[in-house]
């Protein structure tokens, strides 16, 4: 057939006619709605190992990196788990799509779409409940759905974003520590700028979060180290000095005794510190250090998609949510942290859907994990053709017909 004989209608229209939706507005929806109760049904705690060997790989980076200081090649506690346990030739996630909705996630219609199409895919992928991850005000909306009518959503379980979560907890530092001169001294440290300091006080700048409080707790560390800790092990020295690619597997350092001796004289002289023995000032600056290395053990339960772990640190991270006005984290985060425990007993076998890999998503083959809220607005934010974002793609129909 030749070019000539091709005959396409010319149009000016830059954009698509996409069928109307069907989503009935009509949702009578109870925002009261009481939860069911959970004091009578068996729970099951976090067991404390998985934080204590946390706690452990935490204080092993740090005493490396102090030795190291004059020519440092341990990168951040993130990079040198990413370095310590990436598994070669991982399984990556697959990520797509539903069909958009132009209309707001806080709408109960809304929300009872995406339960729908998140159920059938569900089924498809065989599995015998619906994992929902959403940010707090989404999660609200949908906890109401599904308090109001139990029976026919017993198979969906909401689970509260990380990502979302760890810029509250920032937040909640930043509450902690404001006018006690740590903006005086990030700013004359050069660790930000004045403009800046809102943004990591409010947790707003996650990234900027990150960086500012790293190293203010490995700073503030190190003078405990210099003033309260005995001389660092040899063994510790040694994977310092050497070669990450040919150093002691971490293993070994971590079952070596000097080690465990020396790690066990750390948690001694932190709790000392914790309880007041060596000052108030001193108190309270070790009372942020812990703070700031709740929020390392919860990015990496999400990295390692350790259950128990992430269980406990949402567990001790909310009652300050509660302290600083963090209504949204302190209602429905708890009840989201009994369900976790009581998961077995609610939801049989939904605990081993979210062991295997349901807890983060691997955007590589380095089987290291991030948060699934945070991959999701990456994702959007990289693919919706407007300037303004997800925002404007949701909420626009013309936006929504042009990509």
């Amino acid at each position: 057939m030749r070019q000539d004989d091709i005959s396409i209608p010319r149009s000016k229209r830059r954009s698509i006619q996409l069928p109307k939706e069907t989503v009935d507005k009509r949702v009578a929806v109870n925002p009261k709605a009481e939860p069911p109760s959970l004091a009578k049904i068996q729970s099951r705690p976090a067991p404390t190992s998985a934080q204590m060997y946390c706690s452990k790989l935490l204080q092993i980076w740090k005493s490396v990196r102090y030795m190291n200081s004059a020519n440092q090649t341990n990168p951040r506690f993130v990079g040198w788990i990413v370095r310590r346990f990436q598994q070669a030739h991982s399984k990556a996630t697959l990520m797509t799509y539903l069909p958009p909705i132009s209309s707001p996630i806080t709408e109960y219609s809304t929300i009872i779409e995406m339960f729908h199409q998140s159920r059938q895919l569900a089924k498809l992928s065989n599995m015998s409940y619906t994992h929902i991850t959403l940010d707090a005000g989404a999660a609200i909306k949908a906890f109401h759905v599904v308090w109001n009518n139990p029976a026919a959503w017993s198979d969906i379980i909401i689970h509260l974003g990380d990502f979302h979560a760890m810029m509250t907890f920032f937040a909640v530092i930043g509450r902690f520590v404001e006018s006690s001169g740590f903006e005086d001294v990030l700013f004359q440290a050069g660790l930000c700028s004045s403009g800046s300091i809102t943004g990591v006080m409010s947790g707003k700048h996650y990234n900027r979060c990150w960086l500012v409080h790293e190293a203010f707790s490995e700073a503030l560390e190190r003078l405990f180290v210099e003033q309260y800790l005995p001389t660092m092990p040899k063994k510790v020295e040694e994977c310092a000095q050497s070669n990450l690619a040919q150093a002691t597997s971490l293993t070994n350092i971590l079952n070596d005794d000097t080690v465990k001796e020396y790690v066990d004289q750390c948690q001694i002289q932190k709790t000392k510190c914790l309880n007041g023995e060596f000052g108030k000032t001193p108190q309270f600056w070790a009372k942020y250090m812990e703070l700031v290395d709740r929020q390392q053990k919860l990015h990496f339960s999400v990295n390692t998609n350790d259950y128990d772990l992430r269980m406990l640190i949402w567990k001790e991270s909310l009652p300050l949510c509660f302290a600083t006005n963090r209504v949204h984290y302190a209602r429905y985060g708890t009840y989201y942290v009994s369900g976790l425990e009581c998961i077995d007993s609610t939801h049989p076998g939904a605990r081993q859907e979210i062991e295997d890999l349901g807890l983060s998503v691997r955007r590589n083959q380095l089987g290291i994990g991030q948060s699934i809220d945070m991959a999701g607005e990456q994702s959007y934010m990289r693919n919706a053709k407007t300037a303004g974002g997800i925002t404007q793609f949701a909420a626009k129909e013309s936006t929504l017909q042009r990509t």
